[in-house]
C-alpha cells in the first residue's frame, strides 16, 4: 500500500463526497458540506464522535476533516457574514488523493467492511475532464478547441462551462456540486432556478435531480 492509500486508509465515503464536493473550486459553506458529505458517514462513527447525536456527529466529523486539510494547505477558509466558508487551496492533490480512496473503498467492500462505491472509474474521469475544461477555458480556449483538444463533443464542454457558472440564489446555503448544476442545465432555461430551489430545499441526490430535470422537459415538450 503506497502512501496515497495510507494516508485514505481510515476515510470513508463521507470522505470521498467531501473531496469530491470541493473538487469544482466552488466556496462551501461549514454546514452544507456536514450535510451534504456527512450524510454518508458510518453510523457508528457519527454517533461516537458526536457523543450520542448522530448528526452532530457528522458535521464534526467534516469539520474536522476540513481543519485537517486547512493544516496541509489543501484547502482554504474564509468568513462570509454569519458563515464559514471553504474552498480547494490547490487542485493537484484531488484526483490522486480520490483514486486512492476509491480502490480502498472497494478492498473493503468485498471484505463486507465498508459501503460499495460503484463507478468510480467514471467518476475519476468525469473530475479530471471537467477541470481540464475549465483550465483551457480559462486559457482563452473556445468550446470547439476544447472538445477537439479532449475529444469529446462541444455540447459537453457548453455544459459544462454553464454548470460552472451557475450559481442558485443568494438565499441558499451554498452552490450546488457540479454535478447536479450540469444535470439543471439540461432543462429548460426558465425552469433552471425553480428545479435548483427544489433540489436545495429537499436535498436530492443527482439521481433525483435528473428526473425533475426530465419532468421539466417533457412538460415543456407537452405545452
Amino acid at each position: 500500500m503506497n502512501q496515497k492509500q495510507s494516508s485514505a486508509k481510515r476515510a470513508g465515503r463521507a470522505v470521498l463526497e467531501l473531496a469530491t464536493l470541493l473538487s469544482d473550486g466552488s466556496w462551501y459553506t461549514t454546514s452544507y458540506l456536514g450535510v451534504a458529505a456527512g450524510k454518508y458517514l458510518r453510523p457508528e462513527i457519527a454517533w461516537r464522535t458526536g457523543q450520542g447525536n448522530t448528526k452532530q456527529g457528522q458535521r464534526q466529523y467534516i469539520n474536522t476533516k476540513l481543519d485537517v486539510w486547512l493544516r496541509c494547505g489543501r484547502v482554504e477558509k474564509r468568513r462570509n457574514g454569519n458563515f464559514t466558508e471553504w474552498r480547494l487551496a490547490k487542485s493537484e492533490w484531488v484526483v490522486p488523493y480520490l483514486r486512492a480512496l476509491i480502490e480502498i473503498l472497494r478492498e473493503q467492500a468485498k471484505s463486507h467492511y465498508e459501503q460499495p462505491v460503484g463507478r468510480g472509474r467514471s467518476l475519476l474521469e468525469r473530475i479530471e475532464r471537467e477541470q481540464e475544461i475549465l483550465r483551457l477555458h480559462r486559457e482563452g480556449f473556445s468550446q470547439r478547441q476544447i472538445g477537439e483538444r479532449l475529444k469529446c463533443d462541444h455540447t459537453s464542454v457548453f455544459r459544462v462551462l454553464k454548470a460552472s457558472k451557475a450559481q442558485i440564489d443568494a438565499g441558499a446555503i451554498a452552490p450546488l456540486p457540479l454535478y447536479q448544476r450540469m444535470a439543471i442545465a439540461d432543462a429548460p432555461p426558465e425552469k433552471e432556478q425553480e428545479i435548483a430551489k427544489v433540489v436545495v430545499a429537499k436535498r436530492l441526490t443527482l439521481k433525483e435531480t435528473k428526473k425533475l430535470v426530465r419532468q421539466a422537459i417533457e412538460g415543456n415538450e407537452h405545452d
